[in-house]
C-alpha cells in the first residue's frame, strides 16, 4: 500500500497537468493548433536537451541494463499477439486491427515516460532512455511501416520502412542519443585529461542543457492534454477497450515476467513494468494516421489509455513488484 500511494503521489500532479491542458483548450486558451508548436518544441529543443544531459553525466551503467530493450522488444512481439487475436475474434476491420496492434503495443515512453521515471526514480533516466530509443521508439517505426502496407486502407499513401526508418535516424531525439553516449565515454575520467575545453565550457553548456530539459515536462503534458480528443470515442468503443486492455495490462505482465526471469530487480524491474504499461504512444496514432490505420481509432486509445493509466500503473508497481 504505502508502494501504491508513494507511486500515485508522484504522478498524480503529471496527470493534473494534462487535465489542466484540456481545460485550457475547452476554455479556449489553448487551441489544437498550439499542439503541434508545442510538440515541436519539445521534440525538437526540449527533449533532446534532457536525453543528451542524462546521458553525458549518467554514472556507468551495466553492461545488463544495455540488454534490457530487448526484453521490451520482446514483450512488444507477445503483445502484438494478443492484439491481433482479439482484433481477429472481434472482427474488426483491417485499418482497426491494424491500429490496434500499433496502439495496444507501443506505449508514451518519452513524452510522459521520462517525466513519471524523473519523478519516481530519476538516477534510472538514463536506462530508461535506452529503453524508450531502442526497445520502443526504432520498433515502433519499423512496425508501423510494415503495418501501413499490409492493414492501411489505401496502400499508395504508405511510407516505405527504409523512407520511415530515415525520419527516425534524422531526427534530434536519436541524434541526441548518440550524441550522448559519445559524450559519456569522453567524460569519464579515463579520456578527461584529453579534454581541450575548460571546465567553465562545459559547465555552461550543462547549464544551458538542465534549463531546457526542464521545460520538457510541463510541455509536454500540456500538448498532451490539449491534443486529447473525447469526441472520437464513441465511435470504438469496444476496440478502445481491448487496446486498453493489451497496453495497460498484458505488456507489463509480459514484461515483468520476462525481467524477473533474466534476474532483473529492483529498480530496474520496477522501471520495466513502468515502461511497459505507458499509455499509448502519441507517435503511434500519428504514425497510423500517415498510414491510413484508423486515425480517429489511435487518437481515442492515446486519449483513454493516458486517463486509465493514472490508476493502472500504480496498481502495476504495486502488485508486480
Amino acid at each position: 500500500m504505502e508502494l501504491f500511494l508513494a507511486t500515485l503521489r508522484a504522478i498524480a500532479p503529471l496527470f493534473a497537468i494534462v487535465l489542466l491542458g484540456y481545460g485550457l483548450k475547452r476554455r479556449r486558451l489553448l487551441h489544437a493548433a498550439h499542439v503541434p508548436i508545442l510538440n515541436g518544441v519539445v521534440v525538437n529543443v526540449t527533449l533532446p536537451a534532457l536525453i543528451l544531459r542524462g546521458l553525458a553525466t549518467a554514472p556507468s551503467l551495466p553492461l545488463r541494463s544495455a540488454l534490457f530493450p530487448l526484453l521490451l522488444a520482446a514483450s512488444e512481439v507477445v503483445a502484438i499477439g494478443a492484439a491481433f487475436c482479439l482484433g481477429s475474434v472481434c472482427r474488426m476491420a483491417r485499418p482497426t486491427r491494424g491500429a490496434l496492434m500499433i496502439g495496444g503495443t507501443f506505449g508514451n515512453t518519452g513524452f510522459l515516460g521520462y517525466p513519471i521515471v524523473l519523478a519516481l526514480m530519476p538516477n534510472q533516466l538514463p536506462a530508461a532512455i535506452l529503453l524508450d530509443q531502442f526497445g520502443m521508439t526504432v520498433p515502433l517505426y519499423i512496425t508501423a511501416a510494415l503495418f501501413g502496407t499490409v492493414y492501411g486502407s489505401r496502400s499508395e499513401s504508405n511510407l516505405s520502412v527504409l523512407e520511415t526508418m530515415r525520419r527516425a535516424l534524422r531526427t534530434p531525439l536519436f541524434a541526441s542519443v548518440i550524441v550522448g553516449i559519445l559524450l559519456h565515454m569522453v567524460l569519464t575520467d579515463h579520456f578527461r585529461p584529453r579534454l581541450v575545453v575548460t571546465g567553465v565550457l562545459i559547465h555552461l553548456v550543462g547549464q544551458c542543457l538542465r534549463y531546457l530539459g526542464q521545460a520538457t515536462t510541463g510541455l509536454v503534458l500540456l500538448a498532451l492534454g490539449v491534443a486529447l480528443r473525447p469526441s472520437a470515442i464513441r465511435a470504438y468503443v469496444w476496440p478502445v477497450a481491448a487496446a486498453c486492455m493489451v497496453k495497460l495490462i498484458v505488456a507489463p505482465v509480459v514484461m515483468w515476467g520476462l525481467s524477473r526471469a533474466a534476474g532483473y530487480s529492483g529498480q530496474l524491474l520496477a522501471l520495466g513494468i513502468l515502461q511497459a504499461g505507458m499509455p499509448a504512444a502519441v507517435m503511434g496514432s500519428v504514425l497510423c494516421g500517415e498510414s491510413d490505420m484508423a486515425g480517429d481509432y489511435a487518437v481515442s486509445v492515446v486519449f483513454v489509455s493516458t486517463i486509465f493509466a493514472a490508476a493502472t500503473l500504480p496498481v502495476m508497481l504495486a502488485v508486480l513488484r
